[in-house]
């Protein structure tokens, strides 16, 4: 037997052995080995997994890198052309040679990049072309709702308005991503947005936003609103479906989800948000108007000026940033007060029926069918609260009109028509079958059973926050609740109030007195009407607007606010003309045979210069001050031939309100009788409220070139026209004007703030002016006729003007230091005296305190008498029995006028001085 060879006992235990060590568990692995092991799955895995995006990476690169449309993307350039701006960066107007406008990124404002992004692409910023955020968002929605709304981003949507693929297919989306891509790595956000902004199709053939917003709006961008950004950021989804001109209230609806959608993301507040949607949509007439653009006057003055100077071919293709002065917030506050003020002043005129249009016509004046089947271009607009609309008169009752606006009724009561005075019973006098008036929509109240239109307005929240609405459902829901005619019968959610489009004119003008800057320019009441800038091109007498140079130059001349003049008829005698013979009877220079002339009739006789106060008021014993816060006409022209007309005009030139301006040296000169432009006087009173200081006007700040050179700078440029002490004495005459119980402009008191001004009236209430300022802004306001013809009756500048600076001034008063006061200069002082005679204030003398004030005067023009109650009981009286003597005419029964000759000597000084300027000029 072998050595090999086992015994069954041996074979027995070695199988044993075995079966244990079989079934005993293996022996765990140590930290060491463990930690090991997870290295390497974690970095195979790595390993794999950048790998894998490595090359899903180059595949998208060299993939969407081998794509055609990429070379569109790439030859991308933008057009070169000229922007203008407003101080505070604003883009009011862009000059090109193009129809297509387009954009660079700092020219979009924030609200519509915020509007854009909230309601396209959330996740804008954050992604890299393609967002699966975007994508997770749209299938969670899917879940929800049942609704698959696409996820492109705003870089895929570009990529479909370049390359122009309508297809429905996986192929063109996978396209659209790896091109999306290729763009991001290509271009920076703000690059692409700007692209995508002047790219995307916004309706009626329009591309970009700036083409848009001028097309819907008759704006460019940089004068839009909050609400008229999320309208056009409303319109890229579907532009047809969302048109708002041809579906507004679909429009309405798509606008508030992206207000909903701005404040959910957190861009504007709630209490923008909740004022924002209830805004109308303002839309421009296509049928019936061009643009209106915000600031048409001013850009038409900018267009003239880089014109002449650079030529237009030069500035149209030229990448030129022009940057004005222009305030945009002053200017649409501005805006509105002008045409505001002159509605209010043309409604206190009356209804003028014979203005109203009608739906008939001479060739077919009786046309019934017309009433029903007639549409007004006007009609293009959302009709909601806020907006002027036409309307056809289809019922005239004893106390109530019919109108139609389209397909809706509404019901017109006295209370709607109050403003024309209608009558009850009469309203046919003024309203006629198929009249189409303009009406102003107002909110109304709707009660149960009416119009459903507003149903819209249920469960708000609900319809915000479903912004996949689809437009087919809301179109639907529209067809519905027009269908039945029953419903259609009469509307109350709205109501309308009879309108008018103003005949009068009026311009505007605010500037900054502290440089000069012109902050806003109106230079009628609709720039389509008529292109006539009124504020520096139309010349108009300026009236008692002129009064503040006159005393101004008396103040120089050594007179004190507190000095008295006589007021009272008055007639101002041209020694040329005129002479007192030995009994003091005025008689007439003439030649005999002028004289026989003049008794026959022959010619006529010459009169004495007579004017007038307003309704024929006299004030007897007044003092500067009164005289000036009363506009006493009487007492400026005494003032004016006692200082001297020749000094009067020289204290003018230094202001440079004669230059182009016909000043003659004559009494009128006190009154406004020359003609003078709004600027003129603006810009003039505003050195009254920097000290004397006058600042050249200033339109166009600086012109850069695409390089960032100057082309052109304009600095600030001033100089001391007159001495900070008389600027600050005029100051004071003018606080009166409005602080004064008796002044032209006390209507100023309720704005709360430090102002001064004047108003201004012409005969026969031609013109109105009122030119103010506080210590910041300078402004003034003109109404008048093109044709200068009367406005009204009584229609001056305190009731006419001064609502107009006023509605400006409490526009930008949150804009303005509520404190500012005027400074008093040095070398003046402030001396205690009864406001009614003039008089010195002591603790001694028998006035009453109520009637003290604290005057201005320059050392040495201080009164040195003392305030009496017995002068105080005299002034009281009428003016007649002020006086010791007056002669009475028992023919006319009326006191004869005073007779003062005229300052002979000073005129012939000013006509010389005129005489030798006008040949230094040649």
């Amino acid at each position: 037997m072998s050595e090999e060879t086992s015994t069954p006992q041996e074979n027995n235990e070695t199988k044993s052995v075995t079966t244990q060590s079989a079934k005993r568990p293996p022996k765990p692995p140590g930290p060491l080995r463990r930690w090991f092991v997870r290295l390497v799955i974690f970095a195979v895995m790595g390993t794999l997994g950048i790998a894998a995006g490595v090359g899903c990476a180059l595949f998208i690169l060299k993939k969407g890198g081998e794509f055609e449309d990429l070379e569109k993307l790439a030859s991308y350039k933008p057009a070169q052309f000229t922007r203008v701006y407003a101080r505070n960066g604003d883009l009011i107007d862009i000059i090109s040679s193009q129809q297509r406008i387009m954009l660079e990124y700092r020219d979009i404002p924030p609200n519509f990049v915020h509007a854009l992004v909230a309601v396209e692409d959330e996740y804008y910023f954050n992604h890299i072309g393609v967002s699966p955020l975007g994508i997770l968002a749209a299938l969670k929605d899917y879940v929800r709702t049942g609704r698959l709304r696409g996820a492109s981003t705003l870089t895929q949507q570009l990529v479909k308005n370049i390359t122009n693929d309508r297809r429905y297919s996986g192929g063109r989306k996978l396209k659209e991503q790896f091109l999306a891509v290729q763009l991001e790595l290509r271009y920076t956000k703000e690059e692409i947005f700007a692209m995508y902004a002047n790219e995307v199709p916004l309706g009626n053939q329009q591309f970009g936003i700036e083409a848009a917003a001028r097309y819907y709006f008759g704006k460019s961008v940089g004068a839009m609103t909050l609400e008229e950004f999320a309208t056009l950021a409303g319109l890229p989804q579907a532009p047809s479906r969302f048109n708002p001109y041809r579906n507004p209230d679909l429009c309405l609806r798509r606008r508030n989800i992206v207000l909903y959608r701005m404040w959910d993301e957190g861009y504007i507040t709630r209490e923008a948000y909740d004022r924002a949607k209830k805004s109308p949509i303002e839309l421009v007439d296509r049928k019936r108007a061009k643009n209106k653009p915000v600031a048409a006057h001013f850009v038409d003055k900018v267009r003239k000026y880089l014109f002449d100077k650079y030529g237009e071919e030069v500035v149209r293709t030229s990448r030129w940033d022009v940057h004005t002065t222009l305030d945009m917030t002053y200017q649409v506050i501005a805006e509105d007060a002008v045409r505001d003020g002159l509605k209010q002043v043309d409604k206190s005129m009356g209804y003028r029926p014979h203005d109203c249009p009608s739906v008939f016509t001479k060739e077919d004046p009786n046309n019934m069918a017309l009433v029903t089947e007639y549409y007004d271009p006007s009609w293009h607009q959302v009709l909601q609260p806020g907006i002027s609309i036409r309307g056809v008169v289809q019922e005239v009752g004893d106390d109530y009109l019919t109108v139609r606006i389209d397909e809706d009724r509404f019901r017109v009561d006295l209370e709607g028509l109050k403003w024309t005075k209608a009558k009850k019973g009469k309203l046919d006098k003024m309203f006629q079958l198929g009249d189409v008036p303009l009406f102003m929509v107002l909110e109304g109240e709707a009660e149960v059973g009416d119009l459903i239109r507003d149903a819209r307005d249920e469960n708000e929240d609900e319809a915000l926050e479903d912004e996949e609405e689809s437009a087919e459902d809301l179109l639907a829901d529209r067809d519905e609740e027009t269908a039945d005619p029953e419903r259609m019968v009469l509307r109350t959610d709205l109501k309308l109030v009879i309108d008018q489009e103003p005949q009068i004119e009026a311009s505007f003008m605010a500037v900054d007195p502290h440089t000069g800057d012109l902050l806003a320019e109106v230079g009628g009441y609709d720039y389509d009407r008529s292109k006539f800038n009124r504020a520096e091109q139309a010349k108009r007498q300026v009236g008692s607007a002129f009064k503040p140079f006159v005393f101004g130059a008396a103040l120089e001349k050594g007179y004190s606010l507190a000095d008295l003049l006589f007021d009272e008829p008055t007639q101002f005698i041209d020694p040329t003309k005129f002479y007192f013979d030995d009994q003091g009877v005025l008689q007439v220079r003439a030649s005999r045979r002028n004289q026989r002339r003049m008794k026959l009739g022959l010619i006529p006789t010459p009169k004495p210069y007579q004017p007038h106060n307003y309704y024929n008021r006299y004030q007897g014993q007044v003092t500067l001050r009164s005289a000036m816060a009363q506009s006493l006409n009487i007492v400026s022209v005494k003032l004016l031939n006692s200082v001297g007309y020749d000094h009067v005009l020289e204290y003018a030139e230094r202001l440079e309100i004669d230059e182009g301006n016909d000043l003659q040296p004559y009494p009128s000169l006190a009154l406004g009788a020359m003609e003078m432009t709004l600027a003129d006087l603006v810009q003039a009173y505003g050195i009254y409220a920097v000290n004397g200081v006058r600042h050249e006007p200033r339109f166009i700040h600086h012109i850069m070139d695409a390089k960032g050179r100057a082309i052109e700078e304009n600095p600030i440029r001033g100089k001391q026209v007159i001495s900070p002490q008389n600027a600050f004495l005029v100051t004071q005459t003018l606080r009166a004007v409005v602080r004064d119980k008796k002044g032209t402009a006390r209507r100023a008191q309720r704005l709360g703030l430090e102002v001064a001004g004047k108003t201004g009236t012409t005969d026969d209430y031609t013109d109105a002016w009122f030119i103010g300022y506080s210590p910041q802004i300078a402004a003034g306001a003109w109404v008048g006729r093109d044709l200068k013809e009367t406005i009204a009756r009584n229609r001056t500048g305190g009731n006419t003007a001064l609502p107009i600076w006023l509605r400006f001034f409490e526009g930008i008063k949150a804009e303005l230091d509520e404190d500012a006061q005027f400074i008093m200069p040095e070398g003046l002082r402030l001396m205690p005296i009864d406001q009614q005679t003039g008089k010195k204030m002591t603790r001694d003398c028998d006035c009453p305190e109520d009637d003290m004030i604290a005057e201005v005067f320059i050392p040495g023009s201080e009164p040195t008498e003392i305030c009496s109650s017995a002068e105080k009981k005299r002034l009281a009286l009428p003016w007649y029995l002020q006086k010791r003597l007056y002669e009475f005419d028992k023919l006319t029964g009326r006191i004869e006028p005073e007779q003062i000759m005229i300052d002979y000597a000073s005129q012939q000084r000013a006509l010389r001085n005129r005489e030798k300027s006008a040949e230094e000029g040649l």
